[in-house]
This record gives structure tokens, C-alpha cells and sequence, in this order.
């Protein structure tokens, strides 16, 4: 299981990732404006 800050990091990579394949998105995370970091829900293996 990644740690705290692994899955911070993880998350927010995850989102830049997100709004560079869809401009709708990025658009609407701009400061934040609409939607918010995506929520990830991370399991045991």
C-alpha cells in the first residue's frame, strides 16, 4: 500500500494527467472552479 504522500503525489499526477488528454476537464479544474482533485480509493493487494 503507498504511503500518504505516495498517494498525494499519485493522485495529483493522476489529475495533470487527466487534464492534458481532455481540455473539458482542464477547464473545468482551473482553480479549481467546478471539480476537485479526483477522489482515488486506494485496497490492500
Amino acid at each position: 500500500m503507498p504511503t500518504d504522500i505516495d498517494q498525494e503525489k499519485l493522485i495529483h499526477e493522476i489529475d495533470k494527467i487527466l487534464q492534458k488528454i481532455n481540455a473539458d476537464y482542464e477547464a473545468k479544474r482551473t482553480n479549481d472552479i467546478l471539480l476537485k482533485l479526483p477522489k482515488i480509493t486506494f485496497v490492500p493487494k
